[in-house]
């Protein structure tokens, strides 16, 4: 065998062998690779209606006969899901506070202990976090709610108003404020229904969720002259709060995490689907899909 036979068979070994542990490493990556976590979103309005956004909603009576039923079968259909973490819109910062309701959710003195030390706030009582999210882990056997809250940001919706009627958008106010009154208006001819998981159902819709980033990209942060940012800064602290607020989701979904489930203003939810489709770590399920498989 001459020296070129010898050199181009040794370069042919040499080849099968990269070749047999690049196969092997790939089989092995997608040996290892885990699925992604799923993840139930939930947007909703506040069932205890604060009159805090711009909007003013007249929503159904949550503690009325039917949708406290529904909220059974809600929350027995998530159970059946079987989230290993329930995240909900409640301030990281206090996470000890919801602890506390919580644990006493789980002994059964929840609503006697905050009788006593919140007498005249319907907030303890109503709240989605009570009704939905702390009902739901219960029944999943879970010993902790996650809080994903972040709420230090400036949300300055009047200035914004204010600044774009003086510059150069005369009709601005009058535009946005028919966007929110259209959304209002829809949202409380639902109510008058008083069937609550048709109203989630409408709060987890494509018509809604088209409606939002949109009017923050689109119009607010276009609502001022150039090289003025009031509506680009209000636009933007939106964002920081939902990135913040998706952030501590992530660092605190772990590895053994397989199903997880977020309960939050519909507006966030609108924006965590649009910032997870960068995030292949994370699989969408949907209110309706975990509904639909109880059946």
């Amino acid at each position: 065998m001459t020296k070129v036979s010898i050199i181009n068979q040794m370069k042919k070994s040499i080849s099968k062998k990269i070749a047999l542990f690049i196969l092997a490493s790939q089989f092995i990556t997608a040996q290892t690779q885990k699925k992604p976590t799923e993840i139930l979103v939930i947007g909703t309005y506040h069932f205890n209606n604060p009159g805090l956004d711009v909007a003013q909603y007249k929503v159904l009576d949550i503690m009325g006969e039917k949708p406290q039923k529904q909220l059974e079968e809600i929350s027995t259909a998530i159970a059946k899901f079987k989230p290993t973490k329930i995240f909900t819109e409640w301030e990281l910062k206090d996470q000890l506070a919801l602890d506390t309701l919580y644990n006493k959710y789980q002994e059964g003195t929840y609503f006697e202990y905050v009788a006593k030390k919140y007498p005249k706030r319907k907030f303890y009582v109503q709240n989605e976090i009570v009704q939905l999210a702390f009902r739901a882990a219960k029944k999943s056997n879970l010993k902790k709610v996650f809080a994903i809250d972040y709420q230090e940001t400036s949300f300055d919706f009047d200035s914004v108003m204010k600044f774009a009627d003086s510059v150069r958008l005369p009709n601005f106010k009058k535009e946005v404020m028919l966007d929110i009154k259209n959304t209002e208006t829809k949202s409380n001819a639902l109510f008058t229904e008083n069937d609550l998981l048709k109203c989630l159902y409408y709060y987890n819709s494509e018509e809604l969720r088209k409606i939002d980033i949109p009017w923050y990209v689109g119009k607010i942060n276009d609502s001022d002259k150039l090289g003025t940012y009031v509506g680009a800064f209000l636009a933007s602290e939106w964002y920081r709060r939902n990135l913040y607020m998706l952030a501590n989701i992530q660092k605190q979904t772990e590895s053994s995490d397989n199903r997880i489930m977020v309960l939050a203003g519909a507006s966030h939810i609108t924006m965590f689907l649009d910032l997870l489709k960068h995030d292949s770590n994370y699989k969408i399920v949907e209110l309706k899909e975990v509904m639909e498989k109880k059946r």
